[in-house]
């Protein structure tokens, strides 16, 4: 692929099929626009040739911080952090590009030519170095890449300098449901492979979802959330197995043990029953929220946000 700088208008600029970023910071939309403001844009914005226009490929951060700062300058907006918020929400950018006011604001960029393969790699791998994409996002472009041109997770990895246990291990985030791929895209859950795992391994969709949510208010560690899935998991095989019946006792829970089978159970993995651990079930039982403690503990209580938290505490307890 070879580039040459040129200068465009700013509504000859479109956004390209191929841009990563969806969402918009505003905060960091503004300090874009005034580091352009003081020393113009470093790297320009990577774009190709469209018909009459250009299509973007890279770059639509600074395009939109310069929309940005031509609005500002011209008086469409009273002051440019305005100006910013306009740019940041506008989902589409034909209203931006509406502007009689940005006609006639230049702006220099790369004008790329070659096959639609090597421009689409070419922008994602621009998108990548430069504007500090999520995990999602990230994902969703090697995704667009398999998609798009048929090609494997290696080719991706190939294609874009990453090694094929990260291609994988972003794409994996794509099979989580959205409120969760939203929490690893915000930063408020990780994105490591082993988290997804974790969590996909919970095969009731109510139970995973409230698991993230609680997991992601607590900031809780890799390994937290891998032992706490792990557990949930366990004990949910375990109550359809019905190997124990758990009831409440008020003030305490009474883990009855079944009439002797005609052949020994086989036990979920990994689930301790003996004396001790019933001693430290009994002993949290009293944390439950007040509609389990009223009710009794069911197998549909696995769900519950108590139940889940009291499960926590008893993973923290020693164990036999």
């Amino acid at each position: 692929m070879q580039t040459t700088e040129i200068s465009v208008k700013l509504t000859d600029l479109r956004p390209g099929p191929y841009q990563s970023r969806r969402d918009f910071d505003p905060a960091a939309l503004l300090e874009l626009a005034e580091s352009i403001h003081q020393s113009g844009i470093i790297n320009p914005p990577l774009v190709a040739k469209n018909g009459r226009g250009y299509v973007l490929l890279a770059g639509e951060r600074r395009w939109r911080a310069s929309c940005a700062l031509a609005a500002a300058r011209e008086g469409v907006f009273p002051d440019l952090n305005e100006a910013v918020m306009w740019v940041a929400e506008a989902d589409d950018p034909q209203l931006i590009v509406n502007q009689p006011e940005l006609a006639d604001t230049q702006i220099t960029v790369r004008l790329a030519s070659g096959d639609e393969a090597d421009l689409h790699v070419a922008a994602i791998i621009d998108n990548h170095q430069r504007a500090n994409l999520n995990p999602i996002e990230e994902a969703q472009d090697f995704q667009n890449l398999k998609e798009r041109y048929g090609w494997s997770n290696w080719q991706v990895a190939q294609a874009v300098g990453r090694s094929d246990v990260h291609v994988r291990a972003r794409l994996r985030l794509l099979d989580l449901d959205e409120e969760i791929r939203e929490l690893i895209a915000t930063k408020k859950l990780s994105k490591d492979l082993q988290v997804a795992e974790a969590l996909l391994a919970v095969p009731d969709r109510a139970a995973r979802l409230k698991l993230a949510r609680r997991f992601a208010e607590r900031n809780s560690s890799i390994k937290a959330i891998v032992a706490g899935c792990r557990r949930v998991v366990e004990l949910m095989e375990l109550a359809r197995q019905n190997q124990v019946t758990p009831t409440v006792v008020l003030p305490a829970v009474r883990i009855e043990r079944p009439m002797p089978p005609t052949s020994p159970p086989v036990l979920a993995p990994g689930v301790c029953l003996c004396d001790d651990c019933r001693e430290q079930i009994n002993n949290l039982a009293e944390e439950l929220c007040g509609k389990c403690g009223a009710q009794g503990l069911t197998a549909e209580c696995l769900t519950c946000p108590g139940v889940i938290e009291f499960v926590e505490k008893l993973i923290r307890a020693a164990q036999c």
